[in-house]
């Protein structure tokens, strides 16, 4: 038999306050070590519904330079920096208000006057009714973190030599003032440095960095003051200006000032260490901006660039340009025939027509190639058309080449046809052809392939090269001679030639310019210049041929003054191989 025990109530119900209590104390333990964390780590403050202090912790108190007696009873904003507007207070307090936690980060001020960012959570703590009664604030110091971020963002957004906006942070602002229609126009103007990489190249980056610092300097120092200014690739800078009016054409006038004022401020002359002065030569183009536009701000900096690019080919350097719409047009035709250009040269659309040249009889006695472009759709491209964008792009290397090896073929033919075993033709080269020290044996190679006489090839070089390297030149050209090729000085008084320089090239014949020969029947000084020409190329024991003789009473005057060989369209057209030889 089981006895059953019974258990006082009373008994029963100290055993659950006990427990309880043991329960609630252990709680007590955990909240206070919890709050001891928090306020180790944490910085802390409960405000009252107006945003007064009601208590800190030390945390607050040794971040904000207060006592804490100076904190208590103050208000919340005694620590505001002013950094934030006042939106963003507003949607602050609208958030707390209705009882909602509310996390941002923070930029406040200490009292020492120093700035320090935190990381904010701020808890609404409600009354019976559930309206915010107090405001707990929970804070970390970001201070670092907030630094070591804008260090990283300068250093994505700025340029580490100048300090200046780099490409990035500069499309940002300008992307900035096409949004906003409010102010009228701006111009975007974007200069470069030429000399930049000769300098570099010649005297190593410092002297550079120097032409670079000195620009920075004088385009910040501007006056009137851009509203940006940027580095935006190696050796070009932009600049923004502000405030050019609503009236489109004061606007463009106004634009033109600024970036002659660039031009000039940039055109400045610096001393450099190495102990010599540098005029520096540049090129600068600009864009107009707003206006109730609706361009982004990468098209109005490409438009600048291509109006910078533009300078180049059309004005000059020192002369800025400004963008107009047809350039863009014009910038897709060039590049589309660019692209055709090269496919033509792969695909055998290039074709070698020849002219005669004349002895004092009348008699052929060579003739010079000249390319042409038999186009699928335009049909024969005229080479002034093609030609200078070949120079241009550094594709005439490759269509010189091309010209270098059907003369070679041609003249391989005619050594093997007794009628034409006498006749020379001659080939222009230009200076990017000779720049390679191997030019003479590219030259050489293209003889021996075609069974060429080298006596019967001419080379025809513009006087140009005398300006770039001429110690250079002269080695290229006498290796030709050398190899028993010819070489004729082409477009002789259009440059700037030195006598010493042409006393020093080796050439053989001088080809006297058109533009000489037009008025000579004519104009008496014109017939003075030719013959000194003459006289001149005679001592040196040089041979003389006058280019663009149409006329018979051409012809026979400058036989008169001695000149040796004639070409021109009264001896004949250029036409192609078969219709001339």
């Amino acid at each position: 038999m089981t006895t059953e025990t019974k258990l006082d109530p009373e008994i029963l119900a100290n055993e659950s306050i006990s427990r309880v209590l043991k329960e609630n104390a252990s709680l007590q333990r955990t909240l206070k070590d919890l709050g001891s964390a928090v306020d180790a780590h944490s910085i802390v403050a409960i405000t009252d519904r107006r945003g007064i202090i009601l208590e800190a912790n030390s945390k607050f108190v040794e971040l904000s330079k207060f006592t804490r007696e100076e904190l208590i009873g103050a208000p919340q904003n005694i620590v505001n920096s002013g950094h934030h507007p006042r939106e963003f207070w507003k949607e602050m307090w609208a958030t707390i208000g209705r009882g909602e936690v509310w996390q941002r980060e923070l930029c406040n001020r200490a009292k020492d006057g120093s700035e320090y960012w935190v990381a904010t959570t701020i808890v609404p703590m409600l009354d019976e009714r559930g309206r915010p009664e107090r405001y707990i604030a929970l804070r970390t110091d970001t201070t670092k973190l907030h630094s070591a971020s804008r260090r990283m963002r300068e250093l994505a957004y700025r340029d580490p030599l100048t300090g200046l906006l780099n490409r990035t942070a500069m499309l940002e602002r300008l992307n900035e003032c096409t949004a906003d229609r409010s102010n009228g126009y701006r111009a975007f103007v974007t200069v470069a440095l030429e000399d930049l990489g000769v300098l570099n190249d010649a005297f190593g980056y410092p002297e550079g960095d120097r032409l670079l610092l000195h620009t920075a300097e004088r385009l910040i120092g501007m006056q009137p003051r851009p509203a940006e200014v940027a580095r935006i690739d190696n050796s070009v800078f932009a600049l923004i200006f502000d405030e050019l009016g609503k009236d489109r054409f004061e606007a463009e006038g106004q634009a033109m000032i600024l970036a002659e004022q660039v031009v000039f401020e940039v055109g400045t002359t610096i001393r450099l260490d190495l102990g010599f002065s540098l005029e520096p030569a540049v090129r600068v183009g600009f864009a107009l901006c707003g206006g109730g536009g609706s361009r982004s701000g990468e098209e109005v900096y490409q438009q600048a660039e291509i109006a910078r690019r533009r300078v180049s080919m059309s004005r000059g350097t020192h002369q800025p340009s400004k963008f107009e719409p047809e350039m863009v047009e014009e910038i897709r035709e060039r590049t589309k025939m660019l692209l055709e250009l090269r496919h033509a040269v792969a695909h055998d659309e290039l074709r070698l027509f020849i002219q005669p040249i004349v002895d004092i009889a009348g008699t052929v006695e060579g003739y010079e190639a000249l390319v042409r472009w038999q186009h699928p759709e335009r049909g024969l491209v005229p080479p002034g058309d093609f030609i200078p964008l070949a120079e241009q792009s550094g594709l005439i290397v490759d269509l010189g080449t091309w010209v270098l090896d059907e003369a070679c073929r041609i003249l391989g033919e005619w050594a093997r046809s007794a009628p034409q075993q006498h006749l020379t033709l001659s080939v222009n080269v230009s200076e990017r052809q000779l720049n390679p020290r191997n030019f003479p044996d590219s030259v050489r190679a293209a003889l021996a392939r075609h069974g060429a006489p080298a006596s019967r090839l001419k080379v025809e070089v513009t006087e140009s090269l005398m300006h770039d390297d001429i110690e250079r030149s002269i080695q290229v050209l006498d290796e030709l001679r050398e190899t028993g090729v010819q070489v004729a000085l082409d477009d002789f008084g259009t440059g700037h030639s030195s006598l010493s320089y042409l006393v020093r090239l080796p050439v053989d014949q001088l080809k006297i310019d058109r533009s000489f020969v037009l008025p000579i029947t004519e104009d008496s000084n014109g017939a003075a210049i030719v013959q000194a020409i003459v006289e001149l190329a005679h001592v040196m024991q040089l041979k003389v041929v006058v280019e663009g003789v149409e006329t018979r009473e051409q012809f026979l005057l400058l036989r008169e003054l001695g000149v040796d060989s004639f070409q021109g369209y009264l001896f004949g057209r250029p036409a192609p191989l078969g219709c001339d030889s």
